[in-house]
Parts: C-alpha cells; sequence; structure tokens
C-alpha cells in the first residue's frame, strides 16, 4: 500500500523559505541606454485643440515643417539630439519653470506626473512639445511662438 511511488506524488510543504527569499532584484539594463538609441514618436497624447499649441492652430506649411523636423531627427540617437550645436534648443524643462497657461493645460490633458516636459527645436522660435518615457517621445504641442517655455530674450 505505502510503496515508493508515494514519495514522489507529495507535494512539497511551505515551511522552509523559497530559494530566492531575501534577494533582491539588480537593475541589469543601463538607465541611460535610451542616449544610445533613435527617437520613436508617439502621437497618443497630442493636443490636437483647445490651446494656443494645439496642432489645429497651426498653418499647414508649420506642420509640414515640424513632421519633417521629427522625420530629419530620428536618424539621430538621442545623444546626438541632446548634444546639438545649440543644446538649449532641445531639452528637458520642469513643468513648474513653464508657463502659466501650459502648466494649467499639463493638468487639463492628465499629464502632469510626466515632469520635465521635453522640446524639439523646430526653427527659430518654433518648438515641439511633449514628455519622454525611455526612447519614446510623447508629442503633445506645437509651440509656434516660442510661449510655453518664454525665455528673457523674448
Amino acid at each position: 500500500m505505502g510503496d515508493k511511488h508515494d514519495k514522489k506524488k507529495r507535494l512539497p510543504t511551505l515551511s522552509s523559505p523559497p530559494p530566492t527569499a531575501g534577494r533582491h532584484p539588480v537593475a541589469t539594463e543601463d538607465p541611460n541606454a535610451y542616449q544610445r538609441q533613435t527617437p520613436v514618436w508617439c502621437f497618443r497624447d497630442l493636443d490636437v485643440r483647445g490651446s494656443p499649441w494645439a496642432w489645429e492652430e497651426s498653418d499647414a506649411k508649420l506642420l509640414i515643417k515640424a513632421l519633417e523636423r521629427l522625420k530629419g531627427l530620428a536618424r539621430s540617437t538621442w545623444m546626438q539630439i541632446e548634444q546639438d550645436p545649440g543644446r538649449k534648443s532641445n531639452g528637458a524643462i520642469e513643468i513648474d519653470k513653464l508657463d502659466g497657461d501650459a502648466k494649467k493645460r499639463i493638468q487639463a490633458l492628465n499629464l502632469g506626473q510626466f515632469d520635465p516636459f521635453y522640446h524639439l527645436r523646430v526653427e527659430s522660435r518654433v518648438r515641439v512639445w511633449g514628455y519622454r518615457v525611455g526612447r519614446v517621445l510623447h508629442v503633445v504641442w506645437l509651440d509656434p511662438k516660442h510661449t510655453v517655455y518664454p525665455t528673457l530674450a523674448e
């Protein structure tokens, strides 16, 4: 009745801790790996209407220029984009430093958790704004007059 096969059918008891107890996972991925990667553009959170930076507020020529700029930047790595000769033209800005209306609009769009916001220069005063998660830039605004983050020279 109690042959040696019965022992193999028994389930192990949980009296001893599992072999991984007390161990903590270690991050194996470099948090700056995105800098060696090319960007990906996401338009899920595009602000189409309802603000001065909404995409419908821009004329077709400016929209084409912005898309051509994104297309051109897609061939660069994030490191190259961020180290562009005009470094201040592309980069991250904390939400608290943005224009008051921009901060309100970010809250209205439920995007406040994505701090900082990121801008890319299209031309002269024109910027594309969004937030970056890893290598993905979630495009939100097209700022034709540099009013999301006005500089002292403006």
